[in-house]
């Protein structure tokens, strides 16, 4: 599974540790550029996706599907 994350405020990136939960699974990883594109472990398409489950981070995220 491939997910694109964008950190759209002025200046320079923030470093942020971020989990992501793929349905029953949490996959912890760091985002450290402004965009940054991450490969994450799915044997199939999960039936949910949650960037931060635990609301560690200050942020509002927006999810779109992108097909193909």
């Amino acid at each position: 599974m491939q997910i694109d994350l964008t950190q759209t405020q002025t200046g320079e990136a923030y470093r942020l540790p971020l989990e992501i939960a793929l349905a029953a699974k949490t996959v912890k990883m760091e985002m450290t550029q402004k965009q940054q594109h991450f490969e994450l472990p799915a044997d199939q398409e999960p039936s949910t996706v949650t960037l931060d489950p635990n609301t560690m981070v200050l942020m509002d995220a927006h999810f779109s599907k992108k097909s193909g």
